[in-house]
This record gives C-alpha cells, sequence and structure tokens, in this order.
C-alpha cells in the first residue's frame, strides 16, 4: 500500500518532525533502503530501540517490507523490563539511532547485532546489499506487543498484516480527506503508535504525519502550539491526556478556539471518556467530530461510535456506550455465569463478557500456545475471543462498558495486571512485606494505590517506588503506599476492597507547581526548605503537578488544603484557593493570609539571593563604581536615576533626529567661489547649523559622562562593556578631537565625517534595527564558507579567462600609411591623426589578429564622415597636380588602420581586463553584478571567438544567481534564529527590570523605528497641546479675575 501511494503523490509531505520533512518519494526510497539492508527470514522479530522521529517511521516500515516482525522498544521502558522482553523473544536484530545506540549497549549484555538507521541511511547501500524479491502474505507477522498476564510473565501478542490493516481500514473509515494531518502522540511500546502512523501513511488520497518529541506530550504548551502550527487535523488522544488539554484550556482561555481550529476529527479511548469532557471540547470546536475506541492490544479498535450527542445531553449524562462492533469485526455478550449464553441486544439488564471475531484479531500468542488456545472459543463455527471486558446493551443497542472481570484494572487506556505490580514490590522488600495489593483508587483518576502489610514501621516508600520504576512501566508505577497491619476482610475472609483507607494525604495533599525554568534557583532553595514538599525541575506545561506531598510545619500539619492551583504569570509560583474553613487558624503559614501571600511567611531559613538583589535600588547595574561610588550614594544615585528614567532615551533619540536633520541641511559650498573661502562657516544659515550641532555635541557629551558616573568605566556591567556606548564614546572623541585641534593648518575633514556616525546610536535604541545589525554580524562566519566558495569560483574563472584573453583586450587597429608623404599635403590638414584607431564615441574598437577566430578586424571600421558626409576616396585618387583646383570630397583614413596589432590601453579606461590574475577578479567582479557584462562579453568575442558566450553566461548564472542567492539564503536562515534570540533576550530583560524595579521600565514594548518616532512625536503633541489648554485656561481666569475686580 505504501509503493502505490508513493506512486500516487511522490511529491506530497509524508512526514513531518520538528523542522525535517520527507516526501513519500524520498519515505519510499529510505524504506527500501532499510528493507534491503536488513536481510532477515520472514516472522523474524526485529527490535526498534529509537526515540520519536523520522527514522522511527522509517524503520518500521523497513521491518515489515524485509518480511520481519516489528518489535517496538521504547527508550522510556525500564532496563529490566527491556532485558526481559528480549529475553521472552529471542530477537538478533535492533534497530537503533544516535541517540539510543549507546543506551541499548550499556543496558544490554547479551550478543545482538545493532543497527544504526542513520547509518544505513547516510551510506549507499544498493551495491552492498543484492536485491530480493520478498512476498510478505497476509497471515504473515507483521508486529508484536508485550504484556504481562496473571501470573507476572511476558504475553506477547502477534499481529499478522491482515490484522494490521483491518485495524487501519477500522479507523479511516470514518471521512478521513486529502491532506489530512495526523499527530502522533501514543509512545512506540503501544499498539495505537502504530496505527497513527500507518493511517496517514498508507491511505489514498494520502496525507501526511507530524510526529512529536517524546517529552511534548507533557508539555501542554508545546503540544498546542504544534497542533496550532502544523495544522492539524486528526490525533488520537486516551482520557488522561484529554483530562490534562482540557485543563490547560481552562488555564488559558485564549489557546482554546486557536489550538483546534482546524482539527476535525478527534479519536479518544470511550471506557473512561467522560461525558463532561466531551462537552467542553465540543463548546471549544464546533466543527471538531468526535469518535470513541474500544479495544486492546489483542484487537486494536474493534467496537466505536461518533459522539452524535449535544452538548447539553452530554452534560446531563454519566456515562457513555462505547457503541457497536466496527465493520471488520463481530462482537458477542456473553453471560458467563449461565453457561456462555449469548445475550440478545434487547436484553438490557444482562451482563457479559465482550468476545470479539473478525480480520483483526491477533495471531497468537508468541510461544505460549496454551494461553493462545484458552483465550478462544468457537462459537457458530466461529474463532472468538475473550477480551476480559464486561459490558450490557443499552435502549440503542450499543454496548456500555462496565469493567473488568476479576480485578484487573485499566491505566491509561493500557490493561493491568495488578499481580505483576504487586509480585515487583513484595520482591523489593521481601523480608519486611508479607502481602500486598494494588487497586485503582478511582475510574476517574489514573492512579494506583499500594496497600502493603508490614510490621514495620519505618518502611522506607521512596525506596520501592525506585524500585518499581527502574522495573515497571511508568503507568504501572502506584502513585501512594499504603502500610497496614492487615487487611480488611469480609464475612467470607475476602479482603473487602470497599473498607481499604483512602492514603492518609489525599485531602491534604499540597500540590507543587512550577511553572517553568525561569523560576530562580533561590525561590527553589527556598520551597526546598520545607521538609515535606518535594520540588523537582520543571520543563513542562504551564501548570503541571510535579509533586504530592502533605504540607507540615514544624509543629503540626496542614488539615486541608484545596487543590485548586491557578495559573499565574511569573515570579509568583503558586496560587492556593484558601476558600476552605478547615485550615488550622494557628498555622504559621497561612492564618491571617492570603493564600497567594504564602511565599513572603516563609522561615528565614528562605533566605533568597534575590532578597540581597532586592536591596541595590538598581539590580541592573554594578554595585560599586570607581571603587567607592554605591547605588545610593550622590550623585551616582541621581545620574541612576536619570539614565533608567522613560523619558531619557526618547529624548536621546529626538537629539539623534534633530542631528541627522542638521547634517543633511549642511552646505559647506554655498555662495563660495573658491575652496579656501568654502572652509569657512560666514552665513546665517551655516551659523546656525554650526550652532546647533555644538548643542548637540554638548548633549552627547553630558550622556555620555552621567552614563559613565552611572555605570562606571572599566569592568563587567560597566559603560565600556557595552560595544554600542564605546561607539557613543568615539564619537564623543572624535567631536572633542575637532573642537580643540585647530583647524588653518591641519584638514579635519576626516574627523568631520565621524560625525555621520551619530545616527548609528538609534541602533541600540530601536530594537528592530538592532536585530538587523546583528543579524549581519551573525552571518558572518556562516558567510564566511560562502565565501570561501566564490573565491573559489573566482580563482577558476579567472585562471580560465586569463590563459584564453591574456593581452587580447588591448588589441587596436594601428595607422599603415607612409607619414611623410602625408606631411607633404596641406589637404590632411584637418584631420587629426591617431596611433590607432578611435571611435567618434571615444569606445574601444577591439580587434581580432589574422591568426584568431575573432567577429571583428580592422576591415570592420566604419568609413569617416565629415560635416555629415562619407568620406569614400583615397589620396591616390584624387588629382593633385592642380593646387589651384578645388576638391569639394574628403578622403576616408579610417581605411588606413589596417594593421591589428597589441596596445597599451584596455577597455574603461583600462579598469578590465584579463592581463593577470587580479585584473581577471575584478572584471569577473563586474560581470557578476550584471552591469555592462553584455559590453565586456562583445569585447572578447571582438578579439577571440564567437564561443565565448559559454564563459560569460556561466559566470552570470554560477556566480549571480547561483552564489548571490546562497547568501541571501543564508542571511534568511540566521535572520529567524538571531530575530527570536533578541526578542527573547529584551523580553526577558524587560521582566526582570518589572519584577526587580517596577518604576524603572515601561510597559510598553518597543516597536519598530518608525513606530518610536511617531509614539514619541504623538506624545510631544499631546504633552504640548496639554501646555497650552491649561495657559488658555488660566489666562481666562485672569481675565475673569479681573473683569470681577
Amino acid at each position: 500500500m505504501l509503493f502505490e501511494v508513493a506512486l500516487t503523490s511522490p511529491q506530497q509531505v509524508a512526514i513531518e518532525f520538528e523542522e525535517q520533512t520527507w516526501t513519500y518519494a524520498e519515505l519510499l526510497m529510505n524504506v527500501i533502503c532499510i528493507a534491503r539492508h536488513l536481510q532477515v527470514e520472514l516472522g523474524d522479530i526485529i527490535y526498534q530501540y529509537v526515540d520519536p522521529s523520522i527514522e522511527m517511521v522509517c524503520g518500521l516500515l523497513g521491518i515489515m517490507c524485509a518480511g520481519g516482525a516489528y518489535c517496538p522498544l521504547s527508550p522510556s521502558d525500564p532496563s529490566a523490563y527491556v532485558r526481559t522482553l528480549i529475553d521472552e523473544t529471542r530477537g538478533r536484530f535492533v534497530l537503533v539511532h544516535g541517540n539510543t545506540c549507546d543506551r541499548f549497549s550499556s543496558m544490554i549484555s547479551q550478543q545482538i547485532h545493532m543497527i544504526n538507521i542513520q547509518h544505513i541511511l547516510l551510506a549507499d547501500t544498493r551495491e552492498e546489499a543484492p536485491e530480493q524479491n520478498i512476498h510478505v502474505e497476509s497471515n504473515t507477522s507483521s508486529f508484536i506487543v508485550c504484556t504481562s498476564d496473571a501470573n507476572g510473565r511476558q504475553k506477547i501478542i502477534v499481529h499478522t498484516h491482515a490484522s494490521l490493516i483491518a485495524g487501519v481500514h477500522n479507523l479511516i473509515s470514518w471521512d478521513t480527506n486529502h491532506s489530512d494531518k495526523v499527530l502522533q502522540i501514543a509512545e512506540s511500546s503501544w499498539a495505537i503508535h502504530l496505527f497513527e502512523i500507518l493511517m496517514p501513511l498508507l491511505t489514498v488520497p494520502s496525507g501526511t504525519l507530524v510526529l512529536l518529541p517524546s517529552s511534548a506530550t507533557l508539555n501542554m504548551t508545546r503540544f498546542c502550539k504544534t497542533i496550532k502550527d502544523k495544522q492539524i487535523t486528526i490525533f488520537f488522544t486516551d482520557s488522561s491526556l484529554l483530562k490534562k488539554l482540557l485543563e490547560y484550556f481552562e488555564l488559558n482561555d485564549i489557546e482554546r478556539s486557536e489550538t483546534l481550529e482546524r482539527v476535525r476529527i478527534l479519536w479518544t479511548s470511550s471506557e473512561f471518556s467522560k461525558p463532561k469532557y466531551l462537552a467542553k471540547i465540543k463548546s471549544y470546536s464546533s466543527q471538531t467530530r468526535i469518535f470513541l475506541r474500544f479495544g486492546i492490544n489483542e484487537t486494536s479498535a474493534a467496537i466505536g461510535r461518533e459522539i452524535k450527542e449535544t452538548i447539553d445531553e452530554l452534560t446531563n449524562l454519566s456515562t457513555l456506550s462505547i457503541g457497536c462492533s466496527l465493520a471488520e469485526y463481530k462482537c458477542l455478550l456473553l453471560d458467563e455465569s449461565n453457561d456462555r449464553k449469548i445475550i440478545s441486544p434487547s436484553d438490557t439488564n444482562s451482563i457479559g463478557q465482550i468476545y470479539l471475531a473478525g480480520a483483526g484479531l491477533f495471531k497468537c500468542y508468541y510461544n505460549n500456545p496454551g494461553l493462545t488456545s484458552t483465550s478462544r472459543v468457537i462459537i457458530d463455527n466461529e474463532e472468538y475471543f475473550k477480551t476480559g471486558d464486561l459490558a450490557r446493551y443499552n435502549a440503542k443497542n450499543e454496548l456500555e462498558y462496565i469493567g473488568c472481570i476479576d480485578f484487573q484494572i485499566k491505566v491509561d487506556d493500557q490493561l493491568v495486571e495488578t499481580a505483576d505490580i504487586e509480585r515487583t514490590i513484595i520482591a523489593c522488600c521481601p523480608n519486611e512485606i508479607s502481602s500486598c495489593l494494588v487497586v485503582k483508587l478511582s475510574q476517574e483518576e489514573d492512579l494506583l494505590v499500594a496497600y502493603i502489610i508490614s510490621d514495620s514501621s519505618q518502611l522506607a516508600t521512596e525506596s520501592i517506588r525506585d524500585y518499581c520504576k527502574d522495573r515497571l512501566r511508568k503507568y504501572m508505577v502506584p502513585s501512594y503506599f499504603v502500610v497496614l497491619n492487615k487487611f480488611p476482610l469480609d464475612t467470607n475472609g475476602q479482603v473487602d476492597r470497599k473498607q481499604l483507607p483512602l492514603p492518609s494525604s489525599i485531602g491534604s495533599e499540597f500540590d507543587v507547581c512550577l511553572l517553568d525554568r525561569t523560576v530562580s534557583e533561590g525561590t527553589r532553595r527556598c520551597w526546598s526548605s520545607l521538609p515535606s514538599i518535594p520540588i523537582r525541575p520543571c520543563s513542562n506545561i504551564n501548570c503541571l503537578i510535579m509533586g504530592k506531598r502533605p504540607l507540615t510545619t514544624e509543629n503540626n500539619n496542614i488539615n486541608k488544603i484545596n487543590k485548586n492551583i491557578f495559573h499565574a504569570s511569573l515570579p509568583t509560583i503558586i496560587n492556593i484557593s484558601n476558600d476552605d474553613e478547615c485550615i488550622n487558624k494557628h498555622d504559621p503559614l497561612l492564618s491571617e493570609h492570603d493564600s497567594t501571600n504564602v511565599l513572603s511567611n516563609l522561615s528565614n531559613s528562605c533566605n533568597l539571593e534575590e532578597r540581597d538583589e532586592n536591596k541595590l535600588p538598581f539590580p541592573d547595574f554594578v554595585e560599586k563604581a570607581f571603587y567607592f561610588l554605591r547605588q545610593t550614594t550622590p550623585p551616582r544615585y541621581q545620574c541612576l536615576k536619570l539614565i533608567t528614567w522613560p523619558w531619557f532615551d526618547l529624548i536621546s533619540m529626538f537629539v539623534i533626529l534633530i542631528n541627522c536633520i542638521t547634517l543633511g541641511m549642511h552646505q559647506p559650498c554655498t555662495h563660495q567661489s573658491d575652496i579656501e573661502s568654502s572652509k569657512k562657516c560666514d552665513t546665517t544659515f551655516c551659523i546656525y547649523l554650526q550652532t546647533i550641532d555644538y548643542y548637540v555635541f554638548a548633549f552627547f557629551t553630558i550622556e555620555m559622562c552621567l552614563k559613565m558616573i552611572a555605570m562606571g568605566i572599566f569592568g563587567k556591567k560597566t559603560y565600556l562593556a557595552e560595544s554600542w556606548n564605546r561607539l557613543d564614546c568615539f564619537i564623543v572623541l572624535t567631536g572633542l578631537a575637532e573642537l580643540l585641534i585647530p583647524g588653518d593648518y591641519i584638514s579635519l575633514s576626516a574627523i568631520r565625517t565621524v560625525r555621520v556616525l551619530r545616527p548609528l546610536r538609534t541602533i541600540n535604541r530601536v530594537p528592530s534595527m538592532r536585530i538587523i545589525v546583528l543579524l549581519l554580524l551573525d552571518t558572518l562566519p556562516m558567510l564566511g564558507n560562502v565565501l570561501l566558495l566564490c573565491f573559489f569560483m573566482f580563482f577558476i574563472f579567472g585562471v580560465i579567462g586569463v590563459e584564453l584573453w591574456k593581452g587580447l583586450l588591448r588589441n587596436r587597429c594601428f595607422l599603415e600609411l607612409n607619414t611623410t608623404i602625408i606631411a607633404d599635403y596641406s589637404l590632411f590638414g584637418d584631420f587629426h591623426f591617431e596611433s590607432f584607431y578611435i571611435p567618434p564615441d571615444q569606445s574601444s574598437f577591439i580587434c581580432s589578429k589574422p591568426s584568431s577566430s575573432g567577429m571583428t578586424k580592422c576591415s570592420d571600421i566604419p568609413r569617416l564622415r565629415q560635416d555629415n558626409k562619407t568620406c569614400d576616396f583615397n589620396f591616390n585618387s584624387l588629382n593633385l597636380t592642380s593646387k589651384n583646383q578645388t576638391i569639394n570630397e574628403c578622403i576616408n583614413w579610417n581605411q588606413y588602420y589596417r594593421s591589428c596589432a597589441t596596445s597599451d590601453q584596455n577597455p574603461f579606461s583600462g579598469s578590465i581586463s584579463f592581463d593577470n590574475i587580479f585584473s581577471a577578479w575584478l572584471t569577473i567582479f563586474q560581470i557578476i553584478t550584471c552591469e555592462g557584462w553584455v559590453s565586456i562579453m562583445y569585447y572578447v568575442q571582438d578579439a577571440h571567438s564567437f564561443w565565448d558566450w559559454i564563459y560569460f553566461v556561466s559566470l552570470i548564472v554560477i556566480g549571480s544567481f547561483f552564489m548571490m542567492n546562497l547568501c541571501l539564503a543564508v542571511i534568511s536562515a540566521q535572520f529567524g534564529v538571531t530575530k527570536r534570540r533578541e526578542t527573547e533576550r529584551m523580553l526577558a530583560e524587560q521582566k526582570r527590570l518589572t519584577e526587580l524595579n517596577p518604576t524603572a521600565v515601561t510597559n510598553d514594548r518597543p516597536g519598530s523605528c518608525w513606530k518610536e518616532l511617531v509614539k514619541y512625536v504623538n506624545q510631544l503633541s499631546k504633552r504640548l497641546s496639554k501646555r497650552l489648554f491649561y495657559k488658555n485656561c488660566r489666562q481666562k481666569s485672569d481675565k475673569v479675575k479681573e473683569t470681577r475686580s
């Protein structure tokens, strides 16, 4: 199917991963490359230990095309779990890439041949591996999924290509369109991740698969940004991720409509999807169609339906039906308590186990024929699979999910055998733990509680948790550990699960939430000083719960804290709603204060570095200047206040604008006839401009002195530490030199030209201009490689030009005539003879020597024209014997320029030639500028050959089109990086100054140069209008007083 799609849409984008894209043609080529390299037998298990990436998709498709069975190994799974899986399956090959190669080799001790996917794709393996025709049948193993059974053994589920295609067909049967973009979210160890990948790639019309990095699903900000920026139309989600997404929407109202604007289809698991969640999705995005899917690893998506209910109907519902069997499946409900009686759809009271049959059913359990046979039942000559899930019919003949048989549970849509978790916990401390029971906290929360029977009162639950993390998957690690002396029993002597106590921290837990990495280290240490609150670095969603512990003080526990955590902007860490009446009034942390001020009442052990910094009035500047001036010492304090005043920069920009105008209006030679007098400024206009220039120079000098006093001169964070300030200092010093040095005997024109650098000071004031300048500086290292390539091109073309045309552009037609005879004739007095022919327009007439095949010969010189008359005679044809005879004709002297030889002049006043490599480079540079290159080409063709146009056209294409556009591409690529970096730096600087000294900065974000100038003019006009208004009012009031008096 992949071949069919690739041949139909070869140039359509198939996969997107961050900034990488592959078309279907590229994907197919690389898949074939990997399949040829593998050389495996049909059905061989091939592992893939790869992070989410384009290589991951290419690897799994390559394994299937080669006839192998794809076995995903998730890098996020514990090492012990991966080793156990490999021991059970005994595969020989594993695909890795650069990020996972070292991890896998250090984790696995047995000999497994590692194949680096990146090495295969970068190397040309077409000659290394012979081509082979692989015929993959529908019942051939395609992929395997691993879970555990009730006894803790690995349960390895083997699927065929037929079951895989049936699952894909079930998903695409609901309204898939051309150019749909599907977001791949699930981890590689889950079966659904295969269907997320294959659904857009194996269907016609084809779509695009968008991959997420492994950590992006925890980062809701990045997750929503990907959906919005990549214009996702279809994505799959489980109930837990859907809940996190809705919580994020509650915190960020703006993100709702923008994120789901283009989403057409949302798939979610049907067992635990809450109607209220789906109602919110419908309210946020009315065009999104929501589909429920029910399936386990053995059957993929077997049951499902579309949500047709309205928002009001969903709000009033408590549970949702999971739907009916899909096209590739058959579904039966069997009453296990009544000899497996088939329950009729009209019977809405009976509960039975779900049995499934169809093309999407798995093949077998690997190396476990006994479990395979016990899991299947023949009904009406058709093989059905026992799912272990209970359901009943509703009035619409749809299935309503009840739960699992026995005490199986589902976490993150994965069926979990609690016996495996219980055995792991007991194995951690076999001498201290006698028994263990793991249950799910509630159907709404994917939280596991482990009840441990132990006589030890000081059992280290944290070490047990770490032990479980090393051996179990993430979703199988219990969230709570409760130590008991014994289990509560019912009348039959069985464990009474309803009487199990809730974890003590529930109801009194405090959810620690760090917004992002920008929270200062001092604040982290402050929270870490509270012994019961774990603080971990947070890089996830804006309000992601990082740890859960009961909040305690030295004296007592907080009885209860409402767990509502709201989104807060930096530097606030958390906001806790403090409306609970049960809060202990004697707790020093919460009494007599709002919950938003929890940080303000922490103990003295929570002293922060920020506290020391906040003692400084201006934390952005050094504490001491000139070794003795502190920030509070006059006059430095006044200088600091002045340079941090928002109007200070605006006034500087206004002075720079005035200086630009005066520099442009300066006319040094007006009304002066000689050079010496033009140096004097004696006109009224010139005196005004010079006076303004003195004031501008005085302002810049005072500004420099103020900044030096406020910031210091040498050292870190001082005046000269910034390059823009060094430029200001250089301009001021040159202006001072112009004033001090007398100009009577020394020319100061070079110093005066430095004044034109004054407008450059606006670059540091206007962010957009600064970004452009920094862009040019950032691109210099990258442009160095391009310039090296340009130099190589110049050198090659220069050598070719010198070898072919050295001295040819100096070819001229010289005069061949006896000059003694010419001197005897007074007839020739009106004609000026030159040593070689020069056209009337003073251009160059370049000829071709007889040995060359140039296009112009000396015989091609046009006839001489005098007095609008063409001269046709030569001097031998005229009868000159009669000196008194009047001659009305003229002689064509151009016909005597017949000898083509080398002169001492080149075209364009000698600037264009190929006489040496340096002159050739100068000529090549003019050619690639596309200015006058045609004339140069014509000169070379005249002197050498018509076919020289190949050289010039090649030079224009390579030099002007390719190399110049390559430079533009480098600048364009660097522009986005530079702009993003500078924008983030400015925002961080503005935020930091706002937090540390709110009075020192404004809340307005700087805009472009034009916007800043318009804003400044607008502020001046408003201020002027207010003053005029107040002055007018004062005059009116004075007149009223006078009339009254």
